[in-house]
């Protein structure tokens, strides 16, 4: 098992336990992926968050995202996004406000929809660099942003929704898919 990413200013300033474990994981996966993919560590690409916060290296690309205990990240040559959903949420009807009433009348009532139109808006808000500073509503895949989307089965009552977005068409490979998910290849 790789070495924990050490607490710094931001990990500290979170006031739940949880939030913060996720962030120290999220920055030791990245760590790691970026020492395969870059060659170099989180340090030395000077990993930061921009002020809408979003995360930046000097080289290359990288996202985050956590849910329920899990954390998912990539780093990428090109822009990426990406998203996990926990399918059992239970205040589904509080995402309506990231929907159009087009859009939400089609989808309402199927948890699985809403969730999975709501993962691809936010992967492709951070995709783009924005995360939520734009408006939901309006977020909409171009034909240039490629989402891929895969429901995975943890166990009969632990299901989730990975999301990603990137402007490559191609095809998402979970190297392995469990709670020590490390891995995610796009070839």
């Amino acid at each position: 098992m790789p070495a924990m990413v050490s607490e710094d200013a931001y990990t500290n300033s979170f006031k739940h336990l949880q939030r913060k474990k996720e962030s120290l994981v999220a920055r030791t996966l990245l760590n790691d992926l970026c020492q395969i993919v870059f060659g170099s560590s989180l340090l030395s690409l000077n990993f930061r968050k921009s002020p809408l916060g979003q995360p930046l290296l000097d080289t290359g690309y990288c996202s985050i995202s956590h849910s329920n205990g899990w954390v998912f990240v990539a780093v990428s040559d090109s822009p990426v996004g990406v998203d996990i959903e926990q399918l059992e949420q239970r205040e589904i009807e509080a995402l309506s406000v990231a929907f159009d009433g087009a859009t939400w009348e089609k989808i309402q009532g199927d948890a699985f929809r809403i969730l999975q139109a709501f993962s691809e808006k936010e992967a492709v808000s951070k995709l783009r660099g924005t995360g939520f500073t734009e408006d939901p509503k309006t977020i909409k895949p171009t034909t240039s942003e490629h989402l891929h989307v895969v429901k995975v089965e943890i166990t009969e009552n632990e299901s989730y929704i990975f999301s990603v977005g990137t402007p490559l068409n191609a095809e998402l490979n979970f190297v392995k898919c469990d709670k020590n998910t490390r891995l995610v290849s796009l070839k």
